[in-house]
């Protein structure tokens, strides 16, 4: 792989501010020569995502960089000034592509799952070079487009040599696949109100691969009236087993000018037993790292946040494995609060298991002591005051700011970074590890 020669890094540091003047301007104007001369890719983007606008993605705007353009994106909203960002930060850090290793498998880990193929990145790439040349002008000379281009081409190679990688990786396991294979579901099974689990075998009756607990799948799916959709959903049991599971929540819609979740609404109203769906293999950077460590784990969530939790609490449970488990899940009220009775099930058998439970707004018949354990949401206070060590593993999941509250909180605890572990569901802010 061809390093950036001396010149092209001087011209791409030179612009940032540029950047940050025009970049809003720039991106905006990428996704419109985008999806008006290549129609097709709008299949890999969560529109509703795209309309809301959320911040930068995940931990970091380099991230952002290509997992918006490929993946979140946007045409209105505030993804454009996300994705800004993502493109000035990435300029400024030209130096350091060391520090984009673990952005890097996060977002091939993503684009391998819903089958991004190296052609997206020309279609991206000449896309954001020409919006860079409409809105700046003569501003963006020959040289600054050659470097850009440079610069593009280098970051794109990177990608598609790891998920060329990934693929070959998942071809090889036994019962692996590349892309897309049938799979009937086998049943469905109500969890909570709005919530519900689905659970797949392969409709060739073959064998299904090891992955590991916390890692998520990809649909195909081709919804009436909307075309193709592409959403992933983390496998919310553990591995090794003859089917996948899936649990799902109905997402309404964000704002009232908006439509409900596109892809949760089609499985809750129209996926059933006998459904044959298109599922890609188990990918995703966030699962349970030390299976065989004794040290106490704490799995923390929020709504349907704890589908990786139940992977990681059954694996542990089901090896046998001697270690003190705290699981700390928060959910509106008892209607909405998912595998309860599973939970409960879990802690009478296994004395190693403890679960706490938060409603943030109980119902009538929720009881305090039977039903919840504290009223108000998942905060690091809390955590703190069921866990009695912060010599743990912490992982968690849930909305944006659950996980602020837990990452600033535990680092402030003074847990070392590589105790800690989460994963956020859809576009997420980058003050998590702010």
């Amino acid at each position: 792989m061809t390093p950036l020669r001396a010149e092209t890094i001087e011209i791409i540091k030179a612009t940032v501010p540029v950047l940050k003047q025009s970049g809003v301007a720039i991106t905006t104007r990428m996704y419109d020569i985008m999806f008006a001369r290549y129609p097709e890719v709008r299949q890999y983007f969560n529109m509703a995502n795209q309309a809301v606008g959320h911040g930068a993605t995940r931990a970091s705007q380099i991230e952002a960089f290509h997992h918006q353009v490929l993946n979140v994106g946007s045409e209105s909203g505030t993804q454009p000034l996300s994705l800004a960002n993502a493109i000035r930060d990435y300029g400024a850090n030209i130096e350091q592509l060391n520090a984009l290793t673990g952005a890097i498998e996060r977002i091939a880990n993503k684009h391998v799952s819903i089958n991004i193929q190296p052609e997206h990145y020309a279609v991206v790439g000449e896309c954001l070079l020409e919006a860079m040349k409409d809105v700046l002008g003569d501003a963006c000379t020959d040289e600054i487009l050659a470097a850009w281009t440079e610069a593009y081409q280098l970051l794109a190679s990177i990608f598609v040599q790891r998920e060329d990688a990934l693929r070959a990786q998942s071809a090889a396991r036994p019962g692996g696949w590349v892309g897309f294979r049938e799979f009937v579901v086998d049943r469905v099974v109500n969890e909570a109100e709005h919530i519900k689990s689905f659970y797949l075998k392969p409709a060739d009756g073959g064998a299904l691969p090891p992955y590991k607990p916390g890692q998520y799948t990809c649909f195909r799916l081709d919804i009436p009236g909307k075309g193709i959709e592409h959403r992933n959903y983390t496998l919310s049991d553990s591995p090794h087993r003859d089917y996948l599971r899936v649990t799902i929540k109905r997402e309404p819609a964000a704002r009232a000018d908006l439509e409900p979740g596109v892809c949760s609404n089609y499985f809750h109203d129209h996926v059933r037993e006998g459904t044959t769906l298109h599922v890609a293999p188990p990918f995703g950077e966030f699962f349970l790292t030390e299976e065989k460590s004794a040290e106490p784990l704490v799995l923390v969530s929020a709504g349907v946040g704890i589908t990786p939790m139940l992977s990681m609490l059954n694996w542990v449970i089901e090896r046998g494995v001697e270690r003190d488990i705290y699981f700390i899940h928060g959910a509106r009220n008892g209607r909405l609060h998912a595998m309860k009775g599973f939970i409960a099930e879990t802690v009478a058998a296994h004395p190693n298991v403890r679960s706490y439970i938060c409603y943030s707004e109980p119902g009538q018949t929720d009881r305090i002591g039977n039903d919840f354990d504290h009223k108000g949401r998942v905060t690091i206070d809390v955590l703190k005051s069921v866990v009695p060590t912060r010599e743990c593993q912490f992982y968690f999941c849930g909305p944006v700011s659950l996980m602020t509250d837990i990452h600033r909180g535990l680092r402030s605890w003074g847990v070392a970074a590589e105790r800690i572990h989460y994963e956020c569901f859809g576009p997420a802010a980058a003050e998590i590890e702010s």
